[in-house]
C-alpha cells in the first residue's frame, strides 16, 4: 500500500490541525504536500520572524531551502501578513518568496539587511496595502526607497519610523495619493517638512512622534485626521501648543506622551475633544486627572508614569467603556486598587511599579483577561482554556504520531 491511499481527508486534517497553536501548525504543514496544500488554502494568518522565533526561522529557512514553492505549487494565498525583524537569512531568498504571494496585504521588514537588487520584488506586490520599512546596513538609500514604494498604487499605510528623512524623500511621500496612514517617527522632521504634511489632506491617522520641538501649527490642515501620536518632547509650552489642534474634529486617538502639557494640558484637550477613544498621556507628570471622567467614549488609557494616586482613581471608575488601563508607575496602593473591581468593561490592566502588594485585591475583577502585576503577567480567565489547549495539544501530538508510525509501517 503506497502513501497516497492511507492518506486522511482533507477535511478530517482541517479539524485536526484547528486544534494546533500556529507554531505547530507551520511545522505539519511540510509533512507532506498533502498538509500543505491543505494550510495554504484553507488557513488565513499572519508570520513573525525575528531572532527569537527559532521554531517560525527554521520554517521559512526550510521553505526557501527545499524550494517547495517550486515541488508543492507555494503561492502563499492564505498568507496575508508577514513582519520581519532582525534576520539573518539572505534577503533575496524571502524576497523572491513573498513577492509571489497573491493575498498579501501587509508587510513589516524592521532592521533586515536589504539589497538595492531585492527591491525590484517589492515592486511586484501590487496588491500590498500596509508597509512598514526599516533596512539595517543596506546599499539603497531612503530616497530611493520611497521612489520604489510610489509604484505601489494600493498602499493605504506607510511607515519609515527610525529612518533619516530628506526632502526630495518627502516629495515622493507626499504623491502616495492612496495613503491614509503615515508613521514618520524619529525621521529628524524640520518645520518645513512639516509643512509638506499639512497638505496631506486625505490621511486620517498621522505618526510624527520622537521628532523633537516643532511647530503644530502646519498639521491643523489635516481635519480628516482620527489617530495622531505626537509623543516625545513634542510640546513643551502646555495647553498654548495644543490650541493648534482645535478644528482636528474627527480626532479618536491621542497619542501626547513624553511631553510637559500638565493638568492645564490636559483639561484643555478633554475639553476639546471629548469624543477620544483611546488616549497616552504618561509620563506628562500629572497629579491630577479629575476631568478624565467626562471621556465617556474612552476604551484605552495610557496613564503611566505620572503622580496618580488613590484619591485620582475615583475618576477613572466614572468611564463606563474603558477596556484597557495601564497605570503602571504611579502612587496607587492595595486600598485603592479595590476601586478596580467596579469596573465591568475593564479586560487588560498594567499596574506595576505601584504600591500595590497584594494581587487578591483584584480577585473581584470577574471580567479580567490579563493582569500586569509587579514584574509578571497574570492571565486569571483564560487559565482553563489553556488547560484545554494544553490537553488537546497532547492530543494532537499522539495522533501526528500514529498517522506517522502507520504511513512508514505501509511505505516498507
Amino acid at each position: 500500500m503506497n502513501f497516497q491511499s492511507v492518506a486522511f481527508p482533507d477535511d478530517i486534517c482541517f479539524e485536526v490541525f484547528k486544534y494546533s497553536e500556529q507554531k505547530h501548525m507551520l511545522a505539519n504543514f511540510l509533512v507532506c504536500q498533502q498538509w500543505f496544500r491543505i494550510g495554504m488554502t484553507r488557513y488565513s494568518f499572519s508570520i513573525k520572524l525575528n531572532q527569537t522565533s527559532q521554531q517560525l526561522n527554521k520554517w521559512w529557512k526550510r521553505l526557501v531551502s527545499d524550494k517547495i514553492d517550486h515541488k508543492w505549487g507555494f503561492t502563499g494565498s492564505s498568507i496575508k501578513k508577514l513582519k520581519f525583524s532582525h534576520l539573518t537569512i539572505k534577503s533575496t531568498d524571502f524576497m523572491k518568496i513573498y513577492s509571489n504571494m497573491k493575498n498579501l496585504k501587509s508587510l513589516s521588514m524592521k532592521k533586515c539587511r536589504i539589497e538595492k537588487k531585492d527591491f525590484v520584488y517589492l515592486m511586484k506586490i501590487k496588491q500590498l496595502e500596509s508597509l512598514n520599512i526599516i533596512p539595517h546596513f543596506s546599499n539603497i538609500t531612503n530616497e530611493e526607497i520611497c521612489k520604489i514604494c510610489t509604484n505601489l498604487t494600493n498602499l493605504k499605510d506607510f511607515g519609515i519610523s527610525g529612518m533619516s528623512l530628506q526632502y526630495k524623500t518627502l516629495q515622493y511621500i507626499t504623491n502616495m495619493k492612496s495613503l491614509t496612514s503615515l508613521d514618520i517617527s524619529n525621521t529628524e522632521l524640520y518645520e518645513e517638512y512639516l509643512q509638506e504634511i499639512g497638505k496631506m489632506t486625505h490621511l486620517t491617522s498621522l505618526n510624527i512622534g520622537d521628532n523633537g520641538t516643532i511647530p503644530l501649527q502646519y498639521i491643523k490642515s489635516l481635519a480628516g485626521l482620527k489617530s495622531l501620536n505626537i509623543n516625545g518632547r513634542f510640546i513643551n509650552n502646555g495647553f498654548y501648543e495644543l490650541r493648534e489642534l482645535k478644528d482636528l474634529h474627527s480626532l479618536t486617538e491621542l497619542s501626547v506622551s513624553h511631553n510637559t502639557i500638565k493638568t492645564k494640558g490636559l483639561k484643555y484637550l478633554i475639553d476639546t475633544f471629548p469624543d477620544l477613544t483611546s488616549l497616552d498621556i504618561s509620563y506628562n507628570g500629572l497629579g491630577s486627572i479629575k476631568k478624565i471622567r467626562k471621556l465617556k467614549h474612552l476604551t484605552k488609557l495610557d496613564i503611566s508614569n505620572n503622580s496618580i494616586s488613590d484619591q485620582d482613581l475615583i475618576y477613572i471608575t466614572c468611564l463606563p467603556q474603558l477596556t484597557k488601563l495601564n497605570i503602571s508607575s504611579n502612587q496607587i496602593t492595595d486600598n485603592g486598587a479595590l476601586l478596580f473591581a467596579s469596573m465591568e468593561s475593564l479586560r487588560n490592566i498594567d499596574v506595576r511599579f505601584n504600591d500595590i502588594t497584594n494581587d487578591k485585591v483584584f480577585q473581584g475583577m470577574i471580567n479580567l483577561e490579563k493582569l500586569k502585576f509587579k514584574s509578571f503577567s497574570l492571565e486569571p480567565s483564560s487559565r482553563k482554556n489553556k488547560d484545554g489547549q494544553a490537553c488537546l495539544s497532547i492530543l494532537f501530538t499522539l495522533f501526528i504520531s500514529l498517522i506517522t508510525m502507520y504511513f512508514m509501517y505501509f511505505k516498507r
